[in-house]
């Protein structure tokens, strides 16, 4: 009996061991299920016909590796790229995207994924893509807006997700951003939704190109004819062409861009279209453009008035110096036009001038760089004299023949660029301004009268100190006369009174 009640009591307890135990052996014992939160930080680009979206997902795996992750996208997206760290393949099925990796990984993880969808530009309001992980414990994230400048954007709703200020969103997403964040979300569960109302708006016309600095020189003869050089300080975004409209009767002589010669052409209705550049420096910055050409004036007489016209251009120039050199033999006054005259002495308001020489290619002697050129009216017009002076260095004999010789342009053959032309300056000087020139040719006119012979100063002082010179003698003579008179006399009444 005990006997088998020691069996039975064994038996129990092997029993009881075996339930206690775990259903599995350590060799089979079941693997705990991975648990996967994330971290989501969504970039929207509202563009003028597309929408492009970059999510950044940061994962913390726990309890169990993972191949295999999967993502849910807004229908309508294409997924144009994943990235992350050992990606072995991804593909994209009912708004799905599966991504596979070559092994397995837990603890953190950064995957990224571009989508783009196309947008109705006419479509009064936009709903923001929601990206999400499946399977995911918790996911939570911010969201931020970007959009083209014509775009104007307002919130409509949101549900599940808080506007925020855009500082407080990461620093990664802000820098992904890459310009102004116009609006800013944070989210903590899914699903949530943002509506916002999307206006667009039509380019405005811009200037293609600007004229900082309109450089002129200009050589009249008495005979009535007339060198121009010009130098424009251009800045230039998108125009391929400079176009200038010159006085009836010009001859171009010379063009020149950034100190190189360029081959200038007419377009049908007779302007010039000198070939300019983008800023060579960079966006924004400024290079010379240069234009030397004759015009003929009215031949100067006794007395007369003349007006001069200077080239029109189709960009617009925020100031234009101009420097009038005359012949000397004629009084000028009453000058009137567009540009008006300086009536100051420029070299008493100005430092000393920098000797005048060569200026080496891409080098100019006075710097404009730093405040506006409308603050620094002084300094350009300082660079206007030393251009002068520059001019000066090369003047030749070339004066004696605008005078001697018919006026006409220098032989050219067609295909071979311009050879630069020095314009002599000597004469009379007049210098003008004229600030904002828009569509117009600046003019000057101004009347002239020959100047009379100067009088023989020499000749007169001469007669002068002869006829002095006389009068002295004549007085001396009277006196001499006088006294001897005089003595006489006395002699005379000394006898009578003996």
């Amino acid at each position: 009996m005990k006997k088998h009640l020691h069996k039975a009591i064994g038996l129990s307890l092997v029993i009881a061991a075996i339930l206690a135990a775990p259903l599995f052996t350590a060799h089979g014992a079941a693997k705990p299920a991975a648990r996967i939160t994330a971290q989501l930080n969504v970039l929207v680009a509202v563009e003028q016909d597309y929408i492009g979206v970059r999510a950044f997902f940061t994962y913390n795996i726990v309890n169990a590796p993972v191949k295999q992750l999967t993502l849910s996208v807004p229908a309508g997206y294409d997924v144009i790229a994943v990235s992350g760290a050992g990606i072995k393949s991804w593909d994209v099925k009912n708004n799905v995207v599966t991504v596979l990796l070559e092994q397995e990984v837990k603890g953190a993880y950064a995957l990224e994924l571009s989508l783009e969808a196309p947008r109705d530009a006419s479509a009064s309001e936009l709903n923001l893509p929601e990206l999400a992980t499946v399977g995911a414990a918790f996911e939570k994230g911010h969201l931020a807006v970007t959009g083209f400048p014509l775009l104007e954007l307002g919130l409509v709703s949101a549900a599940n997700a808080a506007r925020i200020d855009p500082t407080e969103l990461p620093d990664g997403l802000r820098n992904a951003a890459g310009k102004t964040i116009m609006y800013a979300f944070r989210f903590s569960r899914h699903p949530y939704t943002i509506a916002l109302s999307a206006s667009s708006y039509e380019n405005a016309p811009a200037l293609d190109a600007t004229i900082d600095m309109a450089n002129l020189v200009c050589l009249i003869t008495d005979s009535g004819k007339s060198v121009i050089r010009v130098i424009y300080e251009v800045r230039n975004n998108a125009a391929q062409f400079l176009r200038v409209t010159l006085p009836e009767g010009s001859k171009v002589w010379g063009s020149f861009v950034g100190d190189q010669a360029v081959r200038s052409a007419r377009d049908k209705d007779g302007r010039v279209l000198i070939p300019i550049i983008t800023g060579a420096s960079g966006p924004g910055s400024s290079f010379k453009v240069e234009i030397i050409y004759y015009a003929p004036l009215t031949a100067m007489k006794k007395n007369g008035k003349i007006s001069a016209v200077f080239p029109r251009t189709d960009v617009p120039a925020s100031e234009m110096l101009a420097t009038l050199y005359l012949p000397q033999d004629f009084n000028y006054k009453d000058f009137e036009g567009s540009l008006k005259e300086l009536k100051t002495d420029i070299a008493r308001i100005l430092p000393a001038l920098p000797a005048a020489g060569p200026v080496a290619p891409g080098k100019d002697k006075i710097s404009l760089r730093g405040q506006g050129y409308l603050q620094n009216s002084s300094e350009n017009r300082q660079r206007q004299m030393v251009m002068e002076q520059d001019l000066k260095s090369s003047m030749g004999a070339y004066l004696g023949r605008m005078d001697t010789e018919p006026m006409t342009a220098p032989a050219a053959t067609p295909g071979i660029l311009p050879v630069k032309f020095n314009v002599p300056l000597r004469g009379s000087v007049h210098r003008f301004s004229q600030l904002i020139v828009i569509d117009e040719a600046p003019a000057i006119a101004f009347s002239f009268k020959e100047a009379g012979k100067p009088l023989p100063w020499t000749a007169i002082m001469m007669g002068v100190r002869i006829v002095i010179i006389a009068m002295l003698l004549v007085l001396i003579f009277q006196l001499i006369r006088w006294a001897r008179a005089h003595a006489r006399n006395e002699r005379i009444k000394a006898d009578m009174g003996a």
